[in-house]
């Protein structure tokens, strides 16, 4: 009954929810799990754990459905398990091991329940990792990232990691964070326990040595008086060797829905603010444009074809429970039968078209209805900052998209050799003061440079940001967003121009990257929001061979350069750690992603 009350409550505040948008005006296969081969007495084996009533106190929580590896009286005993229990549990977990084949490349995943969790009783489950003396030889920084996912944002998970020798008198704690585990975590690095978007726990364990270790996830409990801090709920366990997820689709449309699915879950229905951003997935200019859209809008970036909406967006978007969508982009690159198969099952004025004559006044719309929105939303002024970017070419645009996300500062285009008279015009009429050029003479020209400042805008103000090539600029990009280079003071959290370094808010998350390839752009026209979303910067990378400015040995890196993990290294620690790689094999291939991932991960 509860949980059909609050979604009957729900359903009354969609309505009142929907003036944002109407406001402003404006025109490969998936992955396959590795194979564990099942080991005896079944694949999972849940233990209980509980307390006398008085201990446990109130807590709001209500059942759901039990997962089909519940044993029998688990979560409803209310007995905490012996020692000898504990110790022999062994043979009913799945095991991992790094020396497994075809580990590091994708994650091992299983879908599962926390069953119950009432004052007397409660559901947890229990899984087993080897990690064996050739695990340490295989991988040079050998970490383990494991996630426990709930779409339920009522549903509050913990994950602890323990030792078996440590299991038997530490593994009974219930409240909070158990200082006993190796590690133990009911957040995740990425943010994305947001309250009504779904919750996910997430640990990086750097195992100390070769050995048998516990996983326990289970529901969050405060502390004696106050109960639980959620309801039992469904969620999905994720483990793998390395930091480094790949997220991927089918298709260029599939990968971004894939990226969607990562970064978002259900907007809560209160949000007056959450709307998805739909692109013309054949070209780059107005998906990378639109970053600074998204982030005002909160909602992923999706993709499209010309002329029709494919199923896998449709169905994305019903998931999301979004308010509405923008579609950047004119008639010319989406046609109107995507807005017809977009009204189909959202109400016309939630289906807004974002358009100009051409890429460069398509960017400048994109601007116009971000300020709008920022506006109407929040009662705050868009940042007096913009990215100029080159209109001919993806890479710098790219590398800029995280920031433009994060902190809706919008990405205007111009040719190389000129400043485009729309984007001079949108420069001056809504009051830009700082300007960060990303990229290059070659990119954008010292000629386009000099125009921005006829049009009063201080030398001063103006920030070039680049390097040799594409991927050094894309991490000076991220060098400069996360607060490690460029004018003023380091690691303050602002970062700006030289006259104004306090401009913008940094990207605050340098330790977590998007990896995305340099050569191509389908794969990582809907990084950008996602890496934007928790402040991290994208990275670039050739397909077959990784760029010496991510990591490189001695004497590859060209003179007066450095690389991304040397800027970040503090007394020789590599602290990247949990990271996405975003695009299939096509666009970067397992041999650069295991290079990545081999050197991705906290030091013990």
């Amino acid at each position: 009954m509860k949980r059909t009350m609050r979604i009957l409550l729900s359903a009354t505040v969609i309505v009142l929810a929907l003036a944002p948008l109407s406001s402003v005006n404006a025109q490969t296969s998936a992955p396959k799990p590795v194979e564990i081969a099942p080991c005896e007495g079944g694949e999972i084996g849940d233990i209980g754990a509980s307390g006398s009533s008085d201990v446990i106190g109130t807590l709001e929580a209500d059942y759901a459905y039990p997962d089909i590896y519940e044993g029998p009286g688990d979560g409803t005993g209310g007995v905490a398990p012996a020692v000898a229990v504990m110790r022999d549990m062994a043979p009913l977990l799945p095991r991992w091991s790094a020396s497994l084949p075809g580990w590091g490349l994708e994650p091992y995943t299983e879908q599962h329940t926390i069953d119950t969790a009432t004052p007397l009783y409660w559901d947890e489950d229990w899984y087993k990792l080897t990690v064996s003396p050739q695990d340490f030889a295989d991988w040079p920084q050998l970490s383990y990232r494991i996630d426990a996912y709930t779409p339920d944002p009522d549903t509050d998970l913990v994950l602890d990691v323990y030792s078996h020798a440590s299991l038997a008198t530490n593994a009974n704690i219930l409240y909070g964070i158990d200082p006993a585990a190796l590690v133990s975590n009911d957040d995740c690095a990425w943010n994305y326990n947001t309250a009504g978007a779904g919750r996910w726990s997430s640990v990086t364990f750097v195992p100390p040595a070769a050995g048998e270790y516990h996983i326990r996830v289970r529901p969050y409990y405060y502390g004696v008086g106050t109960g639980f801090t959620g309801e039992a709920g469904p969620y999905t366990f994720r483990i793998k060797v390395g930091q480094v997820n790949r997220l991927y689709g089918a298709s260029r449309v599939d990968t971004a829905v894939r990226i969607s699915q990562e970064g978002w879950a259900t907007f809560p229905q209160e949000s007056i603010s959450a709307t998805a951003v739909i692109a013309y997935s054949q070209n780059y200019p107005d998906a990378l444009a639109a970053a600074s859209l998204a982030g005002a809008s909160h909602g992923p970036i999706l993709l499209t074809p010309s002329t029709y909406l494919p199923g896998s967006v449709a169905d994305e978007i019903k998931r999301l429970g979004v308010r509405g969508v923008y579609v950047v982009g004119g008639e010319s690159v989406i046609t109107q039968g995507v807005i017809d198969d977009l009204e189909a099952f959202l109400p016309a004025n939630r289906v807004v078209r974002v358009a100009g004559s051409n890429r460069y006044t398509t960017a400048v719309e994109i601007m116009k209805t971000t300020k709008n929105l920022i506006e109407y939303n929040t009662g705050h002024s868009m940042p007096e900052v913009a990215f100029l970017v080159s209109g001919t070419n993806f890479p710098d645009a790219l590398a800029a998209s995280a920031m433009s996300y994060n902190q809706s500062v919008p990405i205007l285009l111009t040719p190389p050799a000129y400043l485009h008279p729309s984007s001079a015009s949108a420069l001056a009429m809504y009051g830009i003061d700082d300007v960060i050029v990303a990229g290059g003479p070659a990119a954008v020209s010292d000629t386009a440079l000099g125009q921005v400042s006829d049009l009063g805008i201080p030398s001063n103000r103006v920030l070039r940001v680049s390097g040799k090539d594409r991927y050094e600029t894309a991490k000076e990009i991220a060098a400069w967003a996360c607060d490690l280079k460029g004018p003023g003071t380091h690691l303050d959290g602002d970062v700006g121009t030289t006259n104004n370094p306090t401009a913008l808010q940094w990207l605050s998350h340098a330790e977590y990257n998007a990896y995305a390839s340099g050569a191509t752009y389908p794969d990582a026209l809907a990084g950008g929001a996602l890496a934007g979303k928790i402040g991290a910067p994208i990275l670039l990378t050739p397909p077959l061979v990784g760029t010496p400015f991510l990591f490189g040995a001695d004497g590859e890196i060209p003179f007066g350069s450095t690389q991304w993990y040397t800027d970040l290294a503090v007394n020789g620690r590599l602290p990247i750690r949990q990271s996405y790689l975003l695009g299939g094999p096509a666009a970067v291939s397992n041999g650069v992603y295991s290079e990545i991932d081999n050197n991705t991960g906290e030091a013990p």
